[in-house]
């Protein structure tokens, strides 16, 4: 079991046994207007707190002793019966806030608008442990006995999130043959914009000597002032030499998922007619529809690699973009 004061127990605990039952606190306050006729704004502020929340760690790390001012571990494992036992357990925490505003447009007068913005952040210090919402903590170096280490922004954490759409019906009202050629297109769109997602500052090799996924470790940010975005580019997304390898035995000193990645936005738009044939039935229609995707044709780039260092030797990819996540623009009809 893990202590109170986040440290690991004597070899002789129960580590597998979870007596706390994961729960979360909630709450918010909204205010809604009607700003003018068919359009409502709404602004919220969202707030929660998720206590005793799983995490997997290892139960039997080496023995650890303090090196120049800093915990550094070394085998014998706390007990030399076993090697690394990665158990679950609950005692990971996280806390949200977040400010919400829309502004909400009814159908009225031939068209329908939609408008959100979420300003808000996600703290934690166990998301992705199992692979559903990132990385996973694997790949961010958790240190068993210190789970304050770990507290830095969710993996699944966006401080921006803004999305427009809207629908309009073009106003033609012609008679006859005309009237059936151009009355009822109705036009729509949708535009989203998210920031970047966050990541770790990793060494490639194992650090720490605790012998499971977790144990590579971060490395050490460098002291004094460092331009981690200075002359951002897709070759080079952040600085690399604001990170050191840190000692062999330790976690290193770097937050985790402090690097911000970049930001995604898209725009996909549609154009939609129906005609009515009567002489079938009144509800029979058929329907032109034409859509298209990332209709700007923009590419959404992933995280940059984020290994700085090869063995000893500093990383040449570090902070290079490779690939994106978006598809090329995309157009089909029907």
């Amino acid at each position: 079991m893990i202590s109170t004061n986040g440290l690991i127990n004597p070899p002789n605990s129960n580590y597998w046994y979870v007596n706390n039952t994961p729960y979360q606190m909630q709450w918010n306050i909204n205010l809604q207007r009607e700003i003018m006729p068919s359009t409502v704004a709404t602004i919220a502020y969202v707030g929660s707190h998720n206590l005793h929340m799983f995490t997997q760690l290892d139960f039997n790390p080496p023995s650890s002793t303090i090196v120049n001012g800093r915990q550094t571990f070394a085998l014998p494992r706390l007990s030399t019966k076993y090697g690394a036992l990665v158990f679950a357990n609950a005692v990971a925490s996280s806390r949200y806030h977040g400010l919400q505003m829309s502004l909400n447009r009814r159908f009225s007068n031939n068209w329908q608008t939609q408008v959100s913005y979420t300003f808000s952040k996600s703290m934690d210090n166990s998301s992705g442990t199992y692979g559903l919402d990132g990385a996973g903590m694997n790949n961010n170096g958790t240190n068993p006995t210190n789970l304050n280490g770990d507290w830095g922004p969710s993996n699944f954490n966006r401080k921006h999130n803004f999305r427009v759409s809207g629908i309009y019906k073009v106003p033609f009202n012609a008679k006859g043959l005309t009237g059936q050629l151009i009355n009822g297109w109705q036009v729509s769109g949708v535009f989203t914009y998210l920031s970047g997602s966050p990541f770790s500052p990793l060494p490639a090799n194992n650090r720490v000597f605790t012998g499971s996924g977790s144990s590579i470790g971060r490395t050490d940010a460098v002291s004094g002032a460092c331009d981690l975005y200075g002359g951002q580019s897709l070759n080079q997304w952040f600085n690399p030499a604001c990170f050191t390898l840190q000692p062999a035995g330790t976690y290193g000193n770097a937050g985790r998922n402090f690097i911000i990645g970049p930001n995604l936005w898209n725009f996909d738009s549609s154009l939609v007619k129906d005609w009515k044939v009567a002489k079938l039935s009144e509800t029979f229609a058929l329907q032109f529809r034409a859509e298209a995707f990332n209709v700007l044709n923009h590419p959404n780039f992933q995280n940059p690699n984020n290994t700085i260092f090869s063995g000893a030797a500093l990383n040449p990819s570090a902070g290079r973009i490779t690939a994106t996540n978006s598809l090329p623009r995309i157009s089909n009809s029907r």
